[in-house]
């Protein structure tokens, strides 16, 4: 099962309509990472954005079928991959540890013919321009994730850009720094939508959503019924999409026989977003598809 989150977004910027398809936390999980490929027979889009988490860990014996998948899709969309959390971790006597080998993204570059974007660059793809916001490990496992912290990251990223008004994506892993249990807590100048995952919509059932706050059962960091699991935000001109995650939990999550059973429950979520040039900015969720085959 495949549920598709389908938005349209409107931007005076927008230059020409696209049609965008958000991939979060493949975490290696080829059967899921297929199920979306062949999606896309029905669904057809122009651009598809990985934010993150597309390796569950560096040493994953899935990662290079992983890497061949998106290659073929690449074939019928342009492709943007970026870094997440798990993407350069390595599993050793069951503890995580950071590993600094970008191998795979060198290989979807050189070999799949897919744009990786894993820090400053800026990308242009049909009058959009991509930008990816690469947080640090070191974020999410001793900052605990910290709006303090991401709002030194932030600044540091934007004092080393000079942007023009243009529409623009970022690719940020994690939207955590930005949100407060009133939604999006500021709007990021220049930045128009926002595309995100890691939280794996806090393992709540759909049925169950949306509690107050979007609130989920657990999140990262082992945050009980914390706010903003899931969903879109918008403040001024900046808009955020929250995917709840192909896959909701890795084999470096848990046991297998947990991580096997959460997928199954829990099923799989994408988000469609449609771009289409209006007076003002305005995002709108305007339907959910459950897709069963």
């Amino acid at each position: 099962m495949i549920r598709i989150k389908e938005y349209l977004l409107e931007d005076k910027r927008v230059s020409k309509d696209m049609r965008i398809l958000v991939v979060s936390d493949v975490h290696s999980d080829v059967a899921k990472l297929e199920r979306v490929a062949r999606l896309l027979e029905d669904y057809p889009v122009d651009l598809i954005l990985f934010p993150g988490d597309v390796f569950d860990t560096f040493d994953n014996k899935n990662n290079t079928q992983v890497c061949d998948i998106i290659g073929d899709m690449r074939k019928s969309s342009n492709v943007v991959v970026g870094r997440g959390n798990h993407d350069l971790l390595i599993i050793r006597e069951n503890y995580l540890y950071v590993n600094n080998d970008y191998r795979y993204f060198s290989y979807l570059e050189n070999e799949c013919n897919v744009k990786t974007i894993l820090a400053d660059e800026v990308l242009d793809i049909d009058g959009v321009e991509i930008v990816s916001l690469a947080l640090p490990f070191s974020w999410y496992k001793y900052d605990k994730e910290s709006k303090v912290a991401f709002k030194g990251y932030l600044d540091t990223y934007f004092s080393k850009h000079d942007f023009d008004d243009k529409m623009r994506i970022m690719l940020l892993h994690s939207a955590n720094g930005l949100l407060d249990t009133s939604g999006l807590s500021e709007e990021v100048d220049k930045i128009n939508l926002i595309v995100s995952g890691h939280n794996h919509a806090g393992l709540l059932p759909d049925f169950l959503q949306p509690l107050p706050h979007n609130r989920g059962l657990i999140g990262p960091n082992m945050r009980f019924f914390m706010p903003n699991s899931y969903g879109y935000f918008t403040k001024g001109d900046t808009s955020l999409v929250m995917s709840s995650g192909l896959t909701k939990m890795g084999v470096s999550h848990s046991a297998p026989f947990i991580t096997k059973l959460t997928n199954k429950l829990l099923g799989s979520d994408v988000d469609l977003i449609n771009l289409s040039k209006g007076d003002e900015h305005k995002l709108v969720l305007k339907n959910v598809v459950t897709i069963r085959k």
